[in-house]
């Protein structure tokens, strides 16, 4: 009966079997909290948090969202600790970027606290040297730009390292590290605590010509190895609206947290989370204490040729002598630990996604002989018979009309919505028991595990 009422909003649910929502317009996969399954929705053109009750699907409370000030192509992502979800409520006028931190009770959805008004650059996250706390880049109440901690529990301001301008407030690379903004020289700083740790010229620690987290960064941080590991990007050459970047040589650095030292350089390019996920990284859609442990094994792509493109959108080209070769390194040293030549991949080179998964760390390519599965843990590859099945990630894109990011059109990338698929990416039906990696990917609470497709929300018994 409570399905076949609910069957016309989109919702359908068999608690034996599971439930799912094709009604909530989700960009993010859901998080675990309360015994609740909450995300990111997009409705009427507005950002919405979503609270599902885990046993049927049904919505247990919605409150209003906002990306404030964060680069529309940085993912928006829910923090969540001891039952508490925390993200950014609009204030005012969606408009112009004003915003609150808020922390809500999944179980009841009331409200915990909320900062005073500000901007954001950062979408709310669980501090990685200090878990009672939430951290987030931005300003609020005429304080600079700069990393600010609230306390989980009772919205406290414990520190705010100031480290941008007014009109430009830096970006974050990854947890506790920043780009402030400065050019001539660019400059990278950390933050432990609440503090600065140290500034540093970026080409101090990139020592290739023209590298730049302007043409893009990807950073992992090692907090047990005293470690920030990653990659920036290159400026690329532009000429008559159209973009040409050399795939190499590429540099991966591994630097210290606290001091900023160089421990190691290697060439390759980082690759961690997209397109392919480094072994024991989590693949969360979520902040948690559970969600910080770092990668066992390092992933780093050596590319060469060159990309190109329009700078209006379409299709990247990639030129017929590229190619990419795959290498597992150890995190501490740098070194190599096994590596697997991919060649003419275009998925690889023309960054078009992540690559399909058949578990944790192993990864479908298709290869000229074939379709193979890579180990990431091992480097070892075997090659998959045309009817094997995958699960495939396809992002999530949305508009939000209210909501111009700097004049832009209002375009957002969201999470990635995981489905299962043949090698080629097609659909594939659902299995009758899912893999661990679904758990990993989506969550678990209450004895159900919820993930987000490209359309719906979907979930299944856990033991099933």
């Amino acid at each position: 009966m409570l399905a076949a009422s609910f069957a016309g909003l989109g919702w359908s649910a068999a608690p034996a079997r599971g439930w799912s929502r094709t009604n909530l317009g989700a960009v993010s996969q859901p998080a675990p909290a309360g015994g609740k399954f909450v995300l990111y929705a997009r409705q009427n053109d507005s950002l919405e948090v979503v609270a599902l009750n885990a046993d049927d699907g049904s919505t247990a409370w919605v409150a209003p969202a906002s990306p404030s000030d964060v680069t529309p192509g940085v993912v928006a992502t829910l923090a969540v600790r001891a039952g508490t979800v925390f993200y950014l409520e609009t204030y005012g006028t969606p408009t112009y970027g004003r915003a609150r931190v808020v922390a809500r009770d999944a179980a009841s959805g009331n409200v915990v606290w909320q900062s005073a008004v500000g901007s954001f650059e950062t979408w709310p996250e669980i501090c990685p040297d200090q878990t009672s706390a939430v951290c987030v880049n931005g300003k609020i109440g005429g304080v600079g730009w700069g990393q600010l901690r609230f306390s989980a529990t009772t919205g406290n301001v414990l520190g705010v390292v100031q480290m941008g301008t007014a009109a430009y407030p830096g970006r974050e690379l990854t947890p506790d590290l920043f780009d402030p903004g400065v050019r001539g020289p660019e400059q990278l700083l950390a933050v432990s605590k609440g503090k600065l740790s140290w500034r540093r010229n970026l080409s101090v620690i990139f020592t290739l010509s023209h590298a730049t987290t302007d043409g893009g960064w990807d950073f992992d941080r090692f907090g047990r190895l005293d470690l920030f590991v990653g990659s920036v990007g290159k400026r690329p050459q532009v000429k008559h609206g159209k973009y040409t970047v050399r795939l190499g040589p590429r540099m991966t650095a591994g630097f210290s947290t606290a001091t900023g030292k160089v421990k190691w350089r290697t060439p390759g390019l980082y690759s961690c989370g997209q397109p392919l996920p480094c072994p024991g990284r989590s693949q969360a859609g979520y902040s948690s204490a559970s969600t910080l442990p770092s990668p066992s094994v390092g992933i780093r792509i050596l590319e060469t040729g060159t990309v190109s493109g329009r700078m209006n959108g379409g299709t990247p080209k990639v030129s017929h002598d590229a190619s990419a070769t795959i290498q597992g390194f150890n995190p501490v040293t740098g070194k190599t630990e096994w590596s697997f030549k991919a060649g003419r991949n275009v998925f690889l080179l023309a960054d078009k996604g992540s690559a399909p998964e058949t578990g944790a760390a192993t990864v479908v390519l298709k290869t000229p002989s074939g379709y193979v599965a890579l180990d990431l843990r091992t480097g070892k590859a075997k090659h998959l018979a045309t009817r094997s099945h995958a699960w495939c990630l396809k992002t999530i894109l949305y508009h939000l009309t209210h909501t111009i990011y700097y004049g832009g059109r209002g375009e957002y990338v969201g999470q990635s919505g995981l489905y299962p698929c043949t090698l080629n990416t097609r659909r594939a039906a659902l299995p009758a028991k899912l893999p661990s990696l679904v758990r990993l990917i989506g969550a678990s609470t209450g004895g159900m595990t919820a993930w987000t497709d490209t359309g719906a929300v979907h979930a299944r018994p856990s033991s099933g």
